[in-house]
């Protein structure tokens, strides 16, 4: 850049209005990059601020466990995932969408403890609020460490996970998180 710089400055002469015409121009490409980079972060937030009130979260339906058999955090005071239980219908797990959008291209699995491969399915979708019957039996989750995992996209089209770890039906951990994905042109 210096050199470019000296280089007009040899050029030139003794005239100046080309070296501040060659100035400026750099002045405004730096400027114009800059705003370029702001603009890019405000669409950015823009579009998640856009997602959020319709954004789903999958989930094992739990409920809270018993006052005597819960493990509280007391550095927070407030209650732990061990405070959770996970809840069954029929005898089987059942998985709810709690947010309000709609989860399209549902791919969940069931990692046990005690099994190599695991027990996976794919629904197309899963409205708001709305829960489905997994084809596990609570029986079989209650004496072992099952690991379930769920990812799915949002309307936008942004790709999310959940994953709970449970033993003995208690919800040991919960994370729910966007899935990164390489840069392309195209949403498909």
């Amino acid at each position: 850049m210096l050199y470019l710089i000296l280089n007009a400055v040899h050029v030139i002469g003794e005239s100046w209005l080309p070296l501040a015409n060659f100035i400026g121009l750099i002045v405004t490409v730096v400027v114009l990059g800059v705003y370029t980079v702001f603009t890019w972060r405000i669409q950015l937030a823009a579009q998640e601020q856009a997602e959020a009130p319709q954004k789903p979260v999958i989930v094992l339906l739990t409920m809270q466990r018993e006052a005597q058999d819960q493990i509280l955090d007391h550095t927070a005071g407030e209650m732990g995932a061990a405070a959770l239980r996970v809840n069954q219908h029929d005898g089987y797990l059942v998985l709810k969408n709690i947010g309000d959008g709609i989860a399209i291209d549902v791919r969940y699995e069931f990692k046990f403890s005690n099994e190599q491969k695991p027990r996976a399915r794919r629904l197309p979708y899963l409205r708001g609020d709305d829960s489905l019957q997994a084809p596990i039996a609570a029986a079989s989750v209650q004496i072992q460490t099952v690991e379930f995992v769920a990812t799915f996209k949002s309307l936008s089209g942004k790709r999310y996970k959940t994953k709970i770890t449970v033993r003995n039906l208690v919800v040991e951990s919960c994370t729910f998180e966007p899935v990164r994905q390489p840069w392309r042109l195209s949403r498909n």
